[in-house]
């Protein structure tokens, strides 16, 4: 702690942001193996509550996180060495708490500029490991409005957003509600995605998206470095 806090003023003013930035109801369990950078926020409202963050991958990783909880019962993962430039995960409201609904992401996913919503009662947003989200991103794993028929029953419940491992998805993309994209997929710049893409390796592109190609990989590095002589899977990622 000396090394980035050199005097007691530096750190009594890092605390003192830290306590206005975390504000967590009684009654929750909180595991933070790091602390959002930045003005990132984390309000938890409500009982039985489950956050856990884990630790960074190296020392310089960015973590802004904005993290609202409305509700009982939730969870939030936020797995090991994930990196994020902006990112907001939205749990409930203060008029309509969520119970038992939940956000994973998996270790060493890039996020961006993404926003999580998740509105409905034990509802689920889940994404992979070593995914990569571009900026403007809206992932949404239910509506906040109901649809009926004309007998009252509901026709828009939503239940989960699947994103697999080794996801790439491109800028101003927008995913609903029971939506499912297969391990390795990419999904094109505006594209809004509608349904389940179970396949995985596909491009995924359009409004509404759909599948334009197959058997695909991709790799962080820009395309004129290209693929490395004897280089391996794991070394591409």
């Amino acid at each position: 702690m000396q090394r980035f806090f050199p005097d007691r003023q530096t750190r009594l003013k890092f605390w003192l942001s830290l306590k206005k930035r975390l504000k967590i109801d009684d009654g929750n369990t909180v595991s933070l193996e790091r602390i959002p950078t930045g003005k990132g926020k984390i309000k938890v409202h409500g009982k039985g509550n489950s956050i856990t963050i884990r630790r960074s991958g190296a020392p310089q990783d960015k973590l802004q996180l904005n993290l609202r909880i409305y509700g009982d019962g939730n969870v939030v993962e936020i797995g090991e060495g994930v990196i994020s430039a902006q990112c907001t995960i939205n749990i409930g409201t203060k008029e309509y708490p969520c119970r038992g609904a939940s956000v994973l992401i998996g270790e060493k996913t890039q996020l961006n500029g993404v926003n999580f919503q998740v509105a409905e009662d034990y509802s689920k947003i889940s994404v992979g490991s070593r995914c990569l989200f571009s900026w403007g991103i809206e992932v949404w794993a239910s509506d906040t409005h109901t649809i009926t028929d004309a007998s009252g029953a509901v026709k828009n419940r939503g239940t989960a957003v699947d994103i697999g491992n080794k996801v790439w998805i491109g800028m101003d993309v927008k995913i609903g509600k029971n939506t499912k994209l297969g391990d390795g997929c990419i999904v094109g710049w505006g594209s809004i995605v509608t349904k389940q893409f179970p396949e995985n390796n596909c491009i995924i592109a359009g409004n509404p998206a759909r599948i334009v190609k197959r058997n695909v990989s991709w790799l962080h590095r820009p395309p004129h470095l290209g693929v490395r002589e004897n280089e391996t899977e794991t070394e591409r990622t």
